[in-house]
């Protein structure tokens, strides 16, 4: 069973350049969840990437055109 963490719009301002989204998954009470599902959507929900946390909650997807993205974490319960 997987436990859904969060769900957030993201936007990246033009630049001209790829762009890397990172962050830290962390559980309803700020604890830290590492090796949870991380995966970016376009606006419309099409799957672009997945890719686990590491063991600190950390994550990033690198090469990203600019543009407005979902990121959503999910981990097992």
């Amino acid at each position: 069973t997987e436990l859904p963490l969060f769900a957030l719009p993201l936007l990246l301002c033009p630049s001209g350049f790829a762009e890397t989204i990172h962050g830290r998954v962390l559980d309803p009470d700020g604890a830290i969840v590492g090796s949870a599902w991380v995966t970016l959507y376009t606006e419309a929900g099409v799957e672009l990437s997945r890719t686990r946390s590491d063991a600190g909650g950390t994550f990033s997807f690198r090469n990203i055109a600019s543009g407005s993205y979902l990121v959503e974490a999910s981990a097992d319960a």
